[in-house]
């Protein structure tokens, strides 16, 4: 029996004994978040509470992950959510909160240097993602869907981590996300109702500053700042705006109450969820996106937790929110982050340019010679014959991508070329499926690497011509434009041009 205890205080001591799966019921446990070397979450240890019902799946079940109001625990999840649990085999995961970075809303912490005492931001969405990737051990689990809400404060919470999950991103598979009778949302404007939106520190709207880094003693509070333009694009908004959530609200929940955001369009609850989702309909428009949340209220109760969660609508039995939670489809989010892609057409030394790429808010070319654009299309003439390297930036407030290409220019035009020289042909052209490579004369031929390009200037197929006839198959190829280029073997270009496939 002796050596059983010290055998288990051995594996104990380094930690090699397997994680216990968590129990039937109701139980608790701990985390301690991981931070970089000689750093520390400044509330220190998340405590975790949990309900596993009795038909709970250890393949298939989901969590039902809760976040609490003001001034509760863990467990006040268990208390509301425990008969959804049951019907839904959920298992409830409901940490109790810190109060956070800015003492406000949970959605960020502060990370404190042990040696410096200097204070850098972390956002919520590293920190679920390391209590995600714990209750995963626990369960021996891989992957388990999730369906996140939260009540009062923990719904302003909810609001405010599904936006910034787009900017600091999770690694959680969140399913469907609702807020629940929350004070204040945050508005994805600088104005609203002439009244400025603050980010710091109750993340109201987009107006201001994000604190990231300061706080190194007490007789200096010197803070690092970013402007939030610079945090939040208008992609991040869009993304948030396609995200699976929900907006609940009790017809009840009238009592004047300010909050704390001025001037969000009401003074209670109610009225403010009302003002938040036709806010958030509207401005998704004018961003270039459709909102896909969902809204509901629930009838005759007011700012009451259980009663919000498991009261049903007029003839069902099952609860207006934990419909709305678990029987919602899911969609996929679009990413809206700009992805910068060209093409281009050249004349002699003279080269349009078309942008192709995506979600672009502003353009900055460089030519490969020294000279700038910051059109969205422009056109550019090369003073020398040569080799340049083209390179297309694009972004929006915050986000950039980048294109490169080679081109090669001369001052004798590729029409110009083929009809003079007429060494090589291509027929048929438009062409079904494939088309020939033929030089006119054999004294002429030389080897070439054929190599085809779409219309963004990615290069998709290569064949090497060995022979002065080639036919090149391209029945794997869609219907429609292509570019062409035949290089030699010191890759010079030989020939180019424009390719034109059809249907049957």
């Amino acid at each position: 029996m002796k050596s059983l205890v010290l055998l288990l205080w051995f594996l104990c001591a380094v930690n090699l004994l397997p994680a216990q799966v968590i129990p039937y019921g109701v139980s608790s446990d701990s985390i301690v978040i991981n931070t970089p070397p000689n750093t520390v979450i400044e509330e220190g240890v998340y405590y975790i509470y949990y309900y596993k019902p009795l038909n709970y799946d250890s393949i298939n079940s989901p969590i039902l992950w809760y976040v609490h109001g003001t001034g509760g625990t863990g467990n006040e999840g268990i208390t509301v959510l425990q008969g959804i649990a049951d019907r839904r085999n959920a298992l409830i995961v409901s940490p109790t909160m810190h109060i956070g970075a800015g003492g406000w809303a949970y959605v960020s912490e502060w990370t404190v240097d042990t040696s410096t005492g200097c204070k850098s931001l972390t956002y919520t969405t590293q920190i679920f993602t390391q209590i995600y990737s714990h209750f995963l051990t626990r369960e021996n689990r891989n992957n388990i869907s999730i369906y996140l809400t939260g009540f009062s404060q923990g719904g302003q919470f909810v609001t405010r981590y599904m936006l910034i999950r787009q900017f600091a991103p999770d690694s959680i598979p969140i399913v469907m996300s609702a807020s629940v009778d929350p004070a204040n949302y945050t508005l994805c404007t600088n104005m609203f109702n002439s009244t400025q939106m603050l980010w710091a520190s109750y993340r109201c709207g987009l107006s201001g500053v994000e604190y990231v880094y300061g706080g190194c003693s007490e007789t200096s509070w010197q803070w690092n700042t970013i402007p939030v333009a610079s945090l939040i694009c208008n992609s991040h908004v869009k993304q948030y705006y396609n995200e699976n959530y929900a907006v609940l609200v009790g017809t009840l929940d009238t009592a004047t109450f300010q909050g704390f955001c001025p001037g969000q369009g009401g003074d209670n609850r109610y009225e403010r969820a009302i003002a938040f989702y036709n806010f958030s309909d509207t401005n998704a428009i004018s961003r270039g996106t459709t909102l896909q949340w969902q809204y509901a209220v629930i009838p005759d109760v007011g700012h009451n937790g259980y009663a919000l969660y498991n009261t049903p609508a007029a003839g069902d039995s099952i609860p207006i929110a934990e419909r709305m939670l678990f029987e919602t489809p899911w969609h996929s989010v679009p990413n809206f982050s700009p992805v910068a892609a060209f093409s281009y057409i050249d004349s002699a030394l003279t080269v349009s340019f078309a942008d192709n790429s995506q979600n672009a808010e502003n353009w900055h070319w460089d030519f490969g010679d020294s000279i700038f654009s910051n059109e969205q299309n422009p056109q550019h003439t090369y003073t020398n014959n040569g080799t340049y390297t083209i390179c297309l930036a694009v972004g929006d407030s915050c986000i950039s991508d980048t294109a490169c290409m080679d081109i090669t220019v001369n001052n004798v035009s590729l029409q110009e070329n083929i009809q003079i020289n007429k060494i090589m042909i291509i027929y048929p052209n438009p062409f079904i499926k494939n088309f020939t490579v033929e030089f006119m004369y054999k004294e002429w031929f030389t080897e070439l690497d054929f190599i085809i390009y779409d219309q963004t200037g990615r290069r998709i197929k290569m064949t090497e011509i060995k022979n002065t006839k080639t036919i090149i198959y391209c029945g794997e190829l869609n219907e429609g434009i292509y570019f062409y280029e035949a290089r030699n073997n010191s890759s010079n270009i030989f020939q180019r041009g424009k390719l034109i496939l059809i249907e049957e």
